[in-house]
């Protein structure tokens, strides 16, 4: 199975993220009260703190998975043809992220770390990457495990969170598409206008859209809503969406603090 070189999907993705921050300031489809560069800082300084801790703990699954007598797949696709597999890959692996974003709300131990990331109330490109370190300890410990042990690939892995990282940060962005573009590109994947419907205060909003790459999961699972987005409120209406609770120390104790309805 050929792909092309690797090794450059970080720097796309790199410049997927800072074309679309630099767009969002000339065609935002939001106006926010935050400064864009501020909220850039704090997005990004807290992300660090992130990535400081799943790579290690990514690179530490991995090596202990092929020195353990775990090294065993569930699943092997290796009967079908190399594009086949390569599908079918992509598709098992983005159906465990829909489901495992969906229990990240429906789950009240795991929505304690996931609403770090609801509780931005200036949603663009840099929410991509704003998840709480606790969460990205739960998501890789079981991610991890469970897409070695199906079989896939290291390269049908990569290439996956390649495309939906890709995704990921376009449909986080602020930039004010064409609706014709998006109702386009939602009929195959999550778009931005269902993201920001995800990231509204309203829990029925809220709890809708949960797809990663592909859009077919919410419908299938009925879980896919979408109306006028126009004039939503990006964050939680819970309380830790206030600027004083967005802080780098107010963050990190989101899980264990609970806040009052507004």
């Amino acid at each position: 199975m050929d792909f092309v070189d690797s090794s450059f999907w970080p720097y796309i993705l790199l410049g997927e993220f800072f074309l679309l921050w630099l767009l969002e300031l000339r065609f935002a489809y939001y106006t926010f009260p935050e400064s864009k560069l501020i909220h850039a800082v704090k997005n990004l300084s807290f992300t660090s703190i992130g990535l400081a801790i799943r790579y290690p703990l990514v690179i530490f699954l991995v090596d202990f998975y092929q020195r353990s007598s775990l090294s065993f797949a569930l699943l092997r696709l290796d009967f079908l043809a190399p594009s086949i597999k390569l599908i079918c890959s992509i598709l098992l692996l983005d159906i465990w992220m829909y489901f495992w974003h969906r229990c990240n709300h429906t789950i009240p131990f795991l929505w304690n770390f996931h609403r770090v990331h609801h509780s931005d109330p200036s949603m663009d490109v840099t929410s991509s990457a704003r998840f709480h370190f606790g969460e990205l300890l739960l998501s890789e410990s079981l991610r991890v495990p469970f897409f070695l042990l199906m079989g896939f690939s290291a390269k049908e892995i990569a290439f996956y969170n390649f495309l939906m990282m890709a995704n990921v940060i376009l449909h986080h962005s602020n930039l004010a598409l064409p609706m014709k573009l998006d109702r386009f590109w939602r009929l195959f994947f999550a778009s931005p206008f269902m993201h920001k419907i995800h990231h509204s205060q309203i829990p029925a909003d809220t709890n809708s859209n949960y797809g990663s790459l592909f859009s077919f999961w919410d419908r299938i699972f009925a879980s896919y809503r979408m109306r006028e987005t126009k004039d939503l409120l990006m964050g939680l209406d819970t309380g830790e969406s206030t600027q004083e609770k967005q802080t780098l120390l107010q963050l990190l104790l989101t899980p264990i603090v609970k806040f009052n309805r507004l």
